[in-house]
């Protein structure tokens, strides 16, 4: 068994491919090569009753590693992985803009609430309050101008 190991070529897709552990490019092109082996054995042995033998798969695993061949893989590995990112980045801005909102309509309650009118009773008890503040802010005016004297004397002139 080692000496058909040893003599049977192998293929060089994956080092064509895949240029180290971290190239996840590299890796989903080699699964698309897999997949795409993996069908032609399919048709193969369901069009002759047999699996292929290696002179069968020659022309494939040719193909399968010329350039353009390769470039479809890459090309094709990116645009799975394009679409993986924008669909996890979309449900990702999804979910924020649901806390967001949530957050948004939790503050806009809270002001509303705090907006809403108190009663009648609350808006007499303001006015009496405003009246005796701006009363008090009176006679404090007038005692620090002095102007208790001055009303003193105004209203003795006029009893005369």
């Amino acid at each position: 068994m080692s000496d058909i190991m040893e003599h049977r070529p192998y293929s060089t897709v994956y080092s064509l491919l895949v240029h180290g552990e971290d190239d996840l490019v590299g890796q989903i092109a080699y699964a698309i090569y897999k997949q795409q082996k993996i069908e032609k054995i399919k048709r193969f042995t369901t069009a002759n009753d047999r699996p292929p033998s290696d002179i069968d798969l020659a022309s494939f695993m040719e193909n399968a590693e010329s350039e353009i061949q390769l470039r479809f893989y890459q090309d094709r590995a990116v645009s799975i992985l394009r679409d993986f990112l924008e669909q996890s980045f979309t449900s990702e801005l999804e979910e924020i803009n649901k806390q967001n909102k949530s957050e948004y309509d939790a503050k806009v309650n809270e002001l509303l609430v705090s907006l809403r009118p108190k009663g009648f009773m609350y808006g007499v008890w303001q006015g009496v309050f405003a009246s005796f503040l701006f009363f008090a802010a009176g006679i404090l005016l007038l005692l620090a101008t002095g102007g208790w004297t001055r009303i003193g004397h105004a209203l003795i002139q006029l009893a005369q």
